[in-house]
């Protein structure tokens, strides 16, 4: 009970710490402009764009009593899934997925501490293989193979430091 406790308020103050809210002036002709709330719910906490839908869902879990984000979902103003993968210490680690507005898979590559590492590939809209490379330290590396939407590879690049 104690455990559940420290959570919900540990999650109440990560709302209130988070919560921002932009100028809803009525002459702001700006559209990207937009109201975002931060609320808790259960083991989440919810960042929402002004017409409700979520905009970031963070996904916590309690480890030695303290409060840790686990997993992040962010999704497009009209509620498609925009991004997920796994969080480790607050920062992106391991596989990430982004996907189109449709929800056909944009592109999927490794995280470590935040910064792209290892494979990562981006899709054509066809599914096909747009291109794929390698990052270390969050700098490209290695060869990068580019391809057309037939699956054609039409270019390669190497990022080795020379």
């Amino acid at each position: 009970m104690k455990k559940i406790l420290v959570v919900v308020m540990s999650l109440f103050l990560l709302a209130s710490c988070g919560s921002e809210n932009t100028n809803n002036d009525k002459n702001d002709t700006d559209s990207n402009k937009q109201e975002v709330n931060t609320r808790p719910d259960g083991d989440h906490v919810i960042t929402s764009y002004a017409n409700g839908n979520a905009k970031v869902v963070k996904t916590f879990e309690v480890k030695d009593d303290k409060l840790i984000a686990v997993y992040e979902k962010e999704y497009y103003e009209d509620g498609a899934l925009l991004k997920e993968g796994k969080l480790k210490n607050g920062k992106r680690e391991g596989l990430w997925k982004s996907y189109r507005r449709d929800g056909i898979l944009w592109s999927e590559g490794e995280y470590s501490t935040g910064l792209r590492n290892g494979i990562t590939t981006t899709y054509h809209p066809n599914g096909k293989v747009y291109y794929r490379g390698s990052y270390t330290n969050g700098s490209k590396s290695g060869r990068w193979e580019f391809f057309n939407n037939e699956g054609e590879k039409v270019k390669e690049e190497n990022f080795d430091k020379k």
